[in-house]
């Protein structure tokens, strides 16, 4: 079993889209060969597992080897989270921190600052959330 040191949130940057478009899209148009999120969560708050925690997701060039990643679909036009996917958010690093420990929970753009992704505020979230 691999060790997990942090959680990382995304956002896919994408309107509302079938998750299996995005799923098609990293195998096919980038040849990877595991998805880029171990969890999606749609607009709805539905969960959608990608990859199972052991396995090492293409989430953060760099930072793989060590995070957990989870994505909510949305973030090009729509720049927040729908309170569905927020409760879903929390209950996911939730989960996790009851799994793995308290984590550091950061934003993809907090190791490109060439990126917009999550859009949303990660400290601010994990404050009210009291994730941290």
């Amino acid at each position: 079993m691999r060790k997990i040191n942090k959680i990382i949130i995304h956002c896919t940057a994408t309107e509302y889209v079938p998750i299996m478009r995005i799923v098609n899209y990293w195998k096919d148009a980038l040849k990877w060969k595991s998805p880029g999120y171990h969890i999606i969560i749609d607009q709805k708050g539905k969960i959608w597992k990608l990859a199972e925690d052991y396995q090492i997701c293409n989430g953060v060039k760099g930072h793989n080897k060590d995070s957990l990643h989870v994505a909510w679909l949305g973030g090009k036009s729509e720049r927040h989270m729908t309170f569905a996917q927020e409760i879903a958010m929390k209950n996911v690093i939730s989960n996790w921190h009851w799994e793995y420990g308290k984590l550091p929970i950061y934003g993809h753009n907090d190791f490109n600052e060439n990126k917009e992704c999550p859009i949303i505020n990660v400290r601010e979230f994990v404050k009210h959330y009291k994730l941290d």
